[in-house]
């Protein structure tokens, strides 16, 4: 993701969030997250490819709208003009700043760990449902996208619901609900990888995103 759609998202997360109930304020962050999540449902048609064409065809296919993509906001994007407030600062300060927030750097590597975590996993589902399961490349690209889909629906937006329930006790739980969250699944995630059965590791793996 470029650095201008980064601002723009979180510029976005802000003006929502002031126009939100603040106790309510997780449950609307994690329904905005649930798009990337969901977009993440391509193996669904992407299989199909894979099946239709070399692998080789597929990543042009893939890769080419994207170009198209690109060609088109370099030519017809235009950045805009700043705010005096909205001035560069210096990436020594910035850094300086964030990284004397304890909480901020633990969360940072939390979120590294777990990202690279699902990296793996997303790479190694599609090979696992071949080899082991012996589906084609299209079905195996259906049930990936079809657990994609589900699990990045509900799962953010009940993790931020629940969150916002607990915080009305304690306000750690608003971040401390995703770590529970994160553990909880670690069981579902190695069960799916155990069982014989293609339905009951399609549901265990869905529950474990």
């Amino acid at each position: 993701m470029i650095s201008g759609d980064k601002r723009s998202t979180s510029r976005g997360h802000r003006v929502t969030i002031a126009h939100c109930k603040s106790s309510r304020s997780t449950t609307v962050l994690s329904a905005l997250s649930t798009h990337p999540r969901i977009s993440r449902s391509r193996p669904s048609w992407t299989g199909w490819l894979a099946d239709a064409f070399h692998w080789r065809e597929v990543f042009l296919i893939v890769g080419l709208p994207g170009v198209a993509v690109a060609a088109l906001a370099f030519f017809l994007l235009r950045e805009p003009a700043r705010a005096p407030q909205e001035q560069v600062q210096p990436v020594r300060e910035v850094l300086s700043t964030l990284l004397a927030m304890p909480s901020l750097r633990q969360l940072m590597l939390a979120s590294s760990i777990q990202t690279l975590t699902l990296a793996a996993t997303a790479s190694f589902n599609f090979a696992f449902m071949l080899r082991v399961h012996e589906l084609t490349s299209s079905q195996a690209g259906l049930m990936i996208g079809a657990m994609t889909m589900i699990a990045g629906g509900y799962g953010p937006y009940m993790g931020g619901a629940i969150g916002d329930r607990l915080a009305r006790r304690d306000p750690r739980w608003r971040i401390g609900c995703l770590g529970l969250g994160a553990v909880v699944s670690v069981p579902f995630c190695v069960a799916a990888y155990l069982v014989d059965d293609l339905t009951l590791t399609i549901v265990l793996r869905t529950v474990g995103m």
